[in-house]
């Protein structure tokens, strides 16, 4: 006998069912976007405009190093003393510490850009059948959508998130099918339940996506992805970079002023 169920409680599966291709393709989402995304458009940024902005850094730390040191021996000699270098080192040491820090995260993310450039990349096809093939795994094994899993499909997810990660193609395209033919295998027949706990599944399905999508939004807004469209342009690019270049002139003539007012001091650099 042909069982209809009761349209209220038919509408409630059909909205877990959209929750569900949603959430799925929100994970994926946000997967792209830390795996692959960000770190091109962090690559396309300090391969055309990081570079000239960490050399400029650079030279910006040396004159901050000389106008210390001329502050310090200036007060020294204007209290007829002689300047206590070794303290002068340790204050520049001090200041170096504080400095750093940027030119670090710089000099970081250009090492993590030559690394990309010089990776193997995917076609633009294979890498639209990586994101389709990732986003139907994290629906068929995501522990959020499929809280009964076994601990070989959590291995299995775990993999998955791994080869993505890799941009391993054949290996993500492999896992798929396991998974899919180990579904068909094992397949259960539905269960019917109250209608309460599918409100409370689909609230519960609503909630991570707002999270999800709240996490997405900031990567949105934050370095380097509010750049993305920016990056594109040329013109942009060309502007940034003539900025930088002003800039590290300034920063020259500035260095080439302290080392001659720290020359009449008495100071000799050291190589």
């Amino acid at each position: 006998m042909d069982i209809r169920l009761h349209p209220a409680y038919e509408a409630a599966i059909t909205r877990i069912e959209d929750l569900k291709l949603t959430l799925a393709t929100a994970y994926s989402r946000l997967s792209d976007l830390q795996t692959t995304q960000v770190p091109f458009t962090e690559a396309r940024y300090m391969a055309t405009i990081g570079r000239y902005e960490l050399t400029a850094y650079e030279l910006y730390m040396t004159v901050q190093f000389l106008k210390k040191r001329r502050q310090l021996m200036l007060q020294a000699i204007n209290q007829g003393e002689t300047p206590d270098l070794e303290a002068i080192e340790i204050e520049i040491n001090l200041l170096n510490g504080q400095l750093d820090v940027k030119r670090q995260e710089l000099a970081d993310r250009l090492r993590r850009a030559q690394h990309i450039w010089d990776a193997k990349l995917l076609s633009v096809e294979d890498t639209k059948s990586l994101k389709m093939i990732y986003r139907e795994l994290v629906r068929l094994l995501h522990p959020d959508l499929n809280p009964d899993q076994t601990a070989v499909e959590r291995e299995w997810f775990q993999a998955a998130v791994t080869a993505y990660k890799a941009s391993q193609l054949q290996e993500l395209a492999l896992l798929l099918e396991i998974v899919q033919l180990n579904n068909q295998a094992t397949q259960q027949p539905e269960v019917v339940m109250p209608i309460e706990d599918l409100q409370a599944q689909s609230d519960q399905l609503a909630s991570k996506i707002d999270t999800l999508q709240a996490e997405i939004d900031c990567i949105m807004t934050s370095f380097p992805m509010y750049l993305a469209d920016a990056l594109q342009d040329d013109n942009y690019i060309t502007e940034q970079v003539l900025r930088i270049q002003q800039q590290t002139t300034r920063l020259m003539a500035k260095r080439s002023q302290l080392l001659t007012d720290l020359a009449q001091m008495g100071w000799v650099p050291h190589d």
